[in-house]
């Protein structure tokens, strides 16, 4: 009937489905030390993520959960932490399962060249002392040698390290710039070692 009718209610209610979270595509950060950069991290689900991390970063580095389903890798990578960073992302909302993925965070490192010695007296026809020669950074630097007198070579050990060592060869005496030079990605750096090599002694009379 129409009095019936008049008498049936509307109500309206809001259905709210949860979800699990996920975590966004983002797989690999390139970072610099003493530059500044900040990469998002982004994330899905109902309610909202929080976004956090228990692995291990270098210094200057953090997370930044914005509380919106979003946080930040960001900051400025500090001296001597050029490496490779695995990071767990985690993502969490209260409805199972809770989510990770893991971001890789590259951080690049000049190259700083040194040696032991600044200059090398030097004897033709005599082995000479060995001279070492390091370069940190990130990558691991390579090393070469430009200017070596007849008989001295460079090993560049593979590891950040190297040695100059050898007999001179040549007989008169001489002295010799050698320029030292440390690439790391595309970052070069250069130094000077001074081998002052003198001509051998009168060989002795019997």
């Amino acid at each position: 009937s129409a009095a019936a009718g008049a008498a049936r209610a509307t109500q309206h209610f809001v259905l709210t489905v949860d979800s699990p979270p996920t975590v966004g595509s983002l797989l690999a950060v390139a970072a610099r030390t003493g530059s500044p950069f900040t990469s998002i991290v982004t994330t899905d689900g109902h309610p909202v993520p929080t976004v956090s991390t228990s692995s291990r970063l270098p210094a200057g580095v953090s997370l930044v959960d914005h509380r919106d389903g979003t946080a930040a890798l960001t900051g400025t990578p500090g001296p001597g932490t050029g490496g490779v960073y695995p990071i767990a992302i985690a993502a969490a909302n209260g409805v199972a399962p809770a989510a990770t993925r893991t971001l890789v965070l590259t951080v690049a490192q000049p190259p700083v060249l040194s040696t032991s010695v600044a200059r090398a007296p030097l004897t033709a026809g005599v082995p000479m002392a060995p001279i070492s020669v390091t370069a940190s950074g990130y990558p691991v630097p390579s090393i070469v040698a430009a200017g070596l007198p007849v008989g001295v070579t460079l090993v560049d050990h593979g590891n950040g390290t190297a040695t100059l060592a050898g007999t001179p060869g040549t007989p008169a005496a001489r002295t010799y710039t050698v320029t030292l030079r440390a690439r790391s990605g595309a970052q070069n750096v250069t130094d000077r070692v001074v081998l002052a090599v003198s001509a051998p002694g009168p060989t002795p009379t019997g």
